[in-house]
């Protein structure tokens, strides 16, 4: 009995509480007109950030694009890039050794060091044309050992 008194009791407030709010839904005498301002200030808001958004992700300079991504230094980095993932891989499906992998790995980062002095001498983030060749070969010949 006291548990269902408690329970009719809770029926009771949620009952109120509903017809409060749907007073003030519809009823702008009751408060109403305060709620539905504050639904439609929040509202705009979310359409003007939306908007906004849409707008930056329209414009051109926002899209990341690499205009850099056919130069010798990209394509040398993707090679040793792919190499070193090469090389997990091959260490992970059993094909190659702890002491061969770290060896492999040695030797395409001297190679990499070697670029970075490379283009640092020539002081204008590039390479020359025998230098980007010189280091190609250096690589392919680290490829075909793999």
């Amino acid at each position: 009995m006291l548990f269902q008194i408690n329970l009719n009791w809770i029926r009771r407030k949620y009952d109120v509480w509903v017809g409060k709010f749907r007073r003030n839904l519809i009823n702008p005498g009751f408060g109403g007109a305060k709620v539905m301002k504050k639904i439609l200030a929040v509202s705009a808001v979310v359409l003007s950030v939306g908007m906004s958004g849409i707008s930056l992700a329209a414009s051109p300079s926002a899209t990341p694009t690499s205009p850099n991504a056919s130069s010798p230094l990209h394509q040398l980095g993707m090679k040793f890039r792919t190499d070193m993932i090469q090389i997990q891989k091959d260490v992970k499906s059993g094909k190659l050794t702890q002491a061969q992998a770290t060896e492999y790995r040695n030797q395409l980062k001297t190679i990499r060091k070697q670029e970075m002095t490379d283009v640092k001498t020539n002081g204008n983030k590039t390479l020359t044309a025998d230098q980007e060749s010189t280091l190609m070969s250096q690589l392919a010949t680290v490829e075909q050992s793999l």
